[in-house]
């Protein structure tokens, strides 16, 4: 029996990752990575994954999940 604290990696058959290598604040442009100093600003970084792709991935995964 497996563990529920013992949790595999994730694999596209249960998750979609979204990817966004952006690190510089929309607002200002401070870099915002760990070795960057940051900003002030509440702004999310993954604004460039469109609102579409991640529509169509979930999409995807619902479809993909087998009926219990």
């Amino acid at each position: 029996m497996r563990r529920p604290d013992r949790r595999g990696p994730a694999r596209r058959a249960r998750h979609r990752p979204l990817l966004s290598w952006a690190r510089h604040c929309p607002d200002c442009g401070a870099d915002c990575s760990p070795a960057g100093a940051g900003c002030g600003h509440d702004r999310s970084l993954l604004g460039e994954i469109a609102v579409p792709d991640v529509l169509a991935e979930a999409a995807d995964l619902l479809g993909a999940v087998p009926a219990r």
